[in-house]
């Protein structure tokens, strides 16, 4: 996270000038409530800021204090554009403002609190905080995701990632959402996980799945983002899911895939459906997208191979039966670690590791 300095963040209601002008005056607030006609807590409030100052009320202050009703009005609107700033940078500067640059999801910032709020307002296109609590804050609060106990959720962080993958997730070209022919797709998918490379297979996911109506992203989570994947909907309403590959391995992705198009193909996706896959779930919605995601790609597989022997699978059995049914042999080392049939330290030189290169999702380097 970003560590914010003191820095001054205040701003001045029109009352503040309202008393500097009844101190010139010698006047009470009373006394102004005289002028004005209005009962006294009326001007209280008007002094303190809870009552808003119209053009009726601009012209009454301009009549009986001075300056003109447009000074009025401006001083009102550079005090409620205050409040809404401060409101939003109360958000904001939780938020990973640096690893977000880093990833030129918004521009290097400097200190001042005012360029944070426009930057991070452009960002999530919001104009004030209850617009961002409305259409991230809740979603991400009420988000049905298992958080691992190894990792700590932070909530800003898991924003800012779905944010990040909604805008990438706009900028696809894709046909209408079509869950046929999602479902059509899946052996191309499958078929595309024995591809080691993820600068080759991810264009040709994205290709495969935009002409099913389904936007796919890769976006690199921030530090406190400890999601795997989502499944949601974008603002204009397009089906999506982004992958984070928290894992970096060839397993973890194209599991977290298929779970994420099971959420799509079985579920009334609205608000966002986050998962960490690495912890339990009661959730009867992310047990559906398991059992989906590990019959699609290995079930019948790994239960041959559990079924077949009485020991352990050997390598030479793993790598003759993911080349038999046309997918990658992590795939099925994963599916065998997670059911108990094999150690998770055994078979792992099997599955493919990737590294990140900026925001770029590239094949590990060996060792």
């Amino acid at each position: 996270m970003t560590n914010i300095s003191f820095e001054p963040r205040w701003v001045s209601a029109p009352g503040e000038t309202i008393l500097t002008a009844l101190q010139r005056r010698l006047w009470s607030v009373e006394d102004l409530a005289d002028r004005l006609d209005l009962p006294d807590p009326e001007v209280r409030r008007i002094v303190v800021g809870e009552r808003e100052i119209g053009a009726d009320l601009a012209g009454q202050l301009a009549a009986t204090l001075g300056g003109s009703s447009d000074f009025w009005l401006t001083r009102e609107q550079r005090y409620r554009e205050g409040l809404h700033a401060l409101g939003l940078d109360e958000i904001f500067q939780r938020m990973p403002l640096d690893q977000m640059a880093a990833f030129g999801w918004i521009s290097p910032l400097g200190r001042d609190w005012r360029e944070r709020v426009a930057a991070c307002s452009a960002f999530f296109d919001v104009v004030d905080a209850d617009d961002w609590n409305s259409r991230f804050g809740a979603a991400v609060e009420q988000a049905r995701y298992r958080a691992s106990e190894t990792f700590e959720s932070d909530e800003a962080a898991v924003a800012a990632w779905l944010r990040q993958a909604e805008i990438e997730a706009e900028s696809l070209p894709l046909e209408a959402w079509d869950p046929t022919a999602v479902r059509a797709a899946i052996p191309a998918l499958r078929a595309l996980s024995r591809q080691p490379n993820p600068e080759r297979f991810i264009p040709e996911l994205q290709r495969v799945l935009a002409a099913a109506g389904v936007a796919a992203v890769i976006v690199r989570a921030p530090k406190g983002c400890p999601i795997s994947g989502a499944a949601f909907r974008t603002r204009s309403g397009r089906a999506a899911l982004v992958l984070s590959v928290r894992h970096l391995a060839d397993d973890h992705l194209w599991f977290s895939l298929f779970h994420e198009l099971g959420h799509l193909l079985l579920h009334d996706v609205q608000e966002p459906l986050l998962d960490d896959l690495d912890g339990p779930s009661e959730d009867n919605a992310e047990h559906e997208a398991n059992d989906f995601a590990a019959r699609t790609l290995a079930d019948g597989v790994v239960s041959a191979l559990s079924s077949e022997r009485s020991s352990s699978p050997t390598m030479r059995a793993v790598v003759a039966a993911a080349s038999q049914a046309g997918i990658a042999a992590g795939i099925i080392v994963g599916q065998l670690q997670h059911r108990g049939i094999i150690g998770h330290h055994q078979l792992n030189q099997l599955k493919r590791r990737y590294r990140w290169d900026g925001v770029t999702l590239k094949t590990s380097r060996r060792p």
